[in-house]
């Protein structure tokens, strides 16, 4: 029986993982598949009992049982890592906990060329992120563009009466929402086509006061009472 090498810290009792069974190899069986489009292991989920999916389920059942399965990575056949729905092994993992890649990149704020993430989707570095924290969440919310974003970093104050306002983290007073029109976007996001600012939230409750009297057409009633 084979034993751990002590010396150089090499598992040899360790097996490779075996590949994975090839669903192609069952297509002739799969001439009364229900589901013929999909992938034997998926038709197999939505109730197919064909003789392909049946063998394709249970070669797969066996694969399971030699051990952990092989990294999901093309061209890597090291095994995945032993957590709860792991797809990947160590060296091509995509969890959190391990920091993404990053390059030499300017910032669409600061001008400063430093690295950041290729998964972001606004070119921002973490300094200009850390002070407008707020306003990047819900710029990302309604998929604003990052001209726009620029925009309202460098002046970050409401477009109908000029107040300006903290857009870091933490709780502030000085509360702020960006404005889109609700008659193509209903909710609290927007599709960033109907995007028309940013408003403090006076303004902005007063705003939307003002376009359902205009469409309850009780506005020049209240202008005669004004008058």
């Amino acid at each position: 029986m084979n034993q751990p090498n002590l010396f150089s810290g090499e598992d040899t009792t360790r097996k490779q993982p075996v590949a994975l069974p090839d669903p192609n190899k069952y297509q002739a069986d799969r001439i009364a598949c229900t589901r013929p489009e999909l992938h034997p292991s998926t038709a197999y989920q939505y109730g197919c009992r064909c003789r392909g999916c049946y063998k394709y389920h249970s070669a797969m059942a066996y694969r399971r049982k030699l051990g952990p399965l092989p990294c999901a990575f093309p061209g890597c056949s090291a095994p995945r890592r032993q957590v709860q729905r792991a797809k990947y092994c160590d060296d091509h993992t995509t969890s959190r906990n391990y920091e993404p890649q990053r390059i030499q990149q300017t910032c669409a704020s600061c001008g400063q060329t430093k690295p950041i993430a290729r998964t972001k989707k606004y070119i921002i570095c973490s300094a200009c992120h850390d002070q407008h924290a707020k306003l990047i969440t819900q710029a990302t919310a309604h998929k604003a563009t990052q001209e726009a974003l620029v925009q309202w970093m460098k002046s970050p104050e409401c477009a109908l009466c000029n107040k300006r306002f903290y857009t870091g983290r933490g709780r502030t007073r000085s509360a702020f929402t960006i404005d889109h029109d609700h008659t193509c976007c209903h909710g609290g996001t927007s599709c960033g086509q109907c995007i028309r600012g940013i408003l403090c939230s006076s303004c902005n409750m007063s705003l939307g006061h003002v376009e359902a009297m205009i469409a309850r057409s009780t506005l020049p009633s209240i202008l005669h009472y004004i008058a």
